[in-house]
């Protein structure tokens, strides 16, 4: 998302400077709120329950279903069994803490088994490579699983995914560069709409 913002702004405000700088929410947040950041891209897994921080005017951007990364050869298996058909199997995720590895959490034991994390990816791009090798299976947005490599099945999970939002102090939506880089991210998505929290 952060390359066709910048190309975005680039044609529409050509003046406009923008950073990027990549963190997870968990670090994301916290730089918003100490004005070291102006915008944050974040993701939140509504089954967590997390409230939104105080303080923050929240964007809505789009929805991002959750993918079960398999090894073909499981696919029978969890077509026949469903998630709990995987609770032998070695698992990926990314470390804690994060959101991402608790919502892989939630899903396992929503299923009636706590998954073995034998392996830890900060990339979870990394972690569907992994899936490929046939030695771990993991729970991953749709977004990261486009273009999975041979060896790796993507199914999509049934319920809720994941939220992906802008974020913002509140109070700064209508300042000039702010309100710029709010438009061209939802031109992007094709969605408007301010929801405070």
């Amino acid at each position: 998302m952060a390359a066709p913002l910048v190309a975005e702004l680039a044609v529409r405000h050509p003046r406009l400077r923008p950073r990027i700088v990549q963190a997870d929410p968990e670090e994301a947040v916290p730089q918003l709120r100490a004005r070291r950041l102006d915008l944050a891209v974040t993701y939140a897994y509504p089954l967590l329950g997390a409230p939104p921080a105080p303080g923050t005017t929240v964007v809505p951007l789009f929805e991002d279903p959750l993918c079960l990364a398999l090894p073909q050869a499981l696919v029978p298996a969890y077509e026949r069994d469903g998630l709990a058909a995987l609770r032998e199997a070695d698992w990926v995720s990314a470390p804690a803490p994060s959101s991402c590895r608790e919502m892989l959490l939630h899903a396992c034991r929503n299923a009636g088994f706590t998954p073995r994390i034998a392996h830890e990816c900060g990339d979870l791009r990394a972690g569907l490579r992994l899936v490929a090798t046939g030695r771990a299976v993991s729970i991953l947005p749709r977004l990261l699983c486009d273009a999975p490599p041979p060896g790796a099945a993507v199914r999509e999970l049934p319920g809720p995914g994941r939220t992906l939002d802008a974020q913002v102090r509140a109070g700064t939506e209508t300042q000039p560069a702010v309100a710029a880089a709010l438009a061209a991210l939802t031109g992007l998505t094709g969605l408007t709409g301010l929801t405070a929290r």
